[in-house]
């Protein structure tokens, strides 16, 4: 009798150890479980904000509908079951961390692009006012040699008519026209009448001309064709004169992006490319919705390059794909071909 008590209640002990088990193993699952669907929700959310404006996901990402505890029966032979789960989560846990990381690396390097864009701008404008000064200091140098001209013509008439203008009295001569002095004899030192008349007048020296302007009269479209026509003829320094003066005419025209790229492009043939830089740049800041906006960046990159500014042009590279995705076969091509040749990663 008392043997099968104990039997009875060993019985008991093991019944409610294993229910227990199972209790906890449930509670378990169902953490696992609502922690696995944030972490989807999470990734999804992720996911929608890396690849903007498409939301398209990546290949390969984890897209599953959520569990529910109903739905995944747990006793105690699905262990392995749990275990599996686990690996999934830090899967999706790995996944997040790694697209949390891209966008902090994005946003770090717009940013840095930014900052060395506005110190580009910042250099476009300090030659420009350079620029402009030096042709103001330029203007006031040819007026005041006009007066000082003006002033020596003055002086050599007053020198012409002695006694302060006044009529002078005819002198005495003999009959070839030579001067005679008081007591009547030739003046030593005297040209005869016929000699100063046959001598010619000094002449005036002449004063500066203004330079004509460097763009024709016409209407902007004019004007535009006509520096562009220096630019086919390999006149580069004149199609930058002439751009330079299309862009201070006609800051706001349609043809004024167009105008500053073919302005940055002459420094860029000559192999000026510090300059070149600068112009690209205050292209794409300037007119970011132009037709060129994609040539000005991948320009900027190649003339980042050629002075050895490698990073600069890899985040120029960088920002051309991002800004411009389906901007022309050729442009992508060539970018595509540059950061492979600057070792730029990504």
């Amino acid at each position: 009798m008392v043997a099968s008590v104990r039997l009875a209640a060993q019985a008991v002990a093991v019944v409610g150890f294993f229910v227990s088990a199972s209790a906890a193993l449930a509670q378990d699952m169902s953490q696992i479980i609502d922690r696995l669907n944030r972490l989807e929700r999470d990734l999804a959310d992720t996911q929608r904000e890396v690849f903007r404006p498409s939301a398209k996901p990546r290949t390969g990402s984890v897209i599953s509908t959520p569990l529910t505890p109903a739905a995944a029966p747990v006793n105690t032979g699905e262990v392995p079951l749990i275990a599996r789960h686990e690996i999934r989560l830090q899967q999706l846990e790995n996944q997040l961390r790694n697209l949390t990381g891209r966008i902090e690396e994005f946003s770090f390097s717009i940013n840095q692009f930014g900052k060395r864009l506005d110190r580009l701008v910042s250099d476009v404008d300090y030659r420009l006012q350079r620029l402009e000064a030096a042709q103001v200091s330029a203007g006031t140098d040819t007026q005041a040699a006009a007066a000082t001209a003006g002033q020596s013509q003055t002086s050599q008439r007053s020198a012409a008519t002695p006694n302060g203008g006044r009529p002078v009295p005819p002198a005495l001569g003999d009959n070839d026209g030579a001067v005679l002095d008081q007591q009547g004899t030739r003046a030593l030192g005297q040209i005869p009448a016929s000699a100063a008349a046959a001598k010619p007048a000094q002449t005036a020296p002449q004063v500066a001309a203004v330079p004509p302007p460097i763009l024709p009269a016409g209407t902007p479209r004019q004007r535009y064709d006509f520096a562009f026509g220096l630019l086919r003829k390999q006149d580069y320094a004149g199609a930058e004169a002439a751009f330079e003066a299309f862009l201070t005419e006609h800051p706001q025209d349609n043809l004024a992006g167009n105008a500053q790229y073919w302005l940055a492009e002459t420094y860029y043939v000559r192999k000026q490319f510090e300059q070149a830089a600068i112009a690209f740049a205050a292209g794409y800041q300037n007119y970011p919705d132009n037709i060129k906006a994609a040539d000005n960046l991948l320009k900027l990159a190649l003339s980042l390059a050629r002075i050895d500014k490698q990073q600069d042009a890899c985040v120029a590279l960088k920002q051309l794909g991002e800004k411009f995705p389906k901007a022309p076969s050729n442009i992508r091509r060539r970018a595509a071909g540059e950061g492979r040749r600057l070792g730029c990663a990504g």
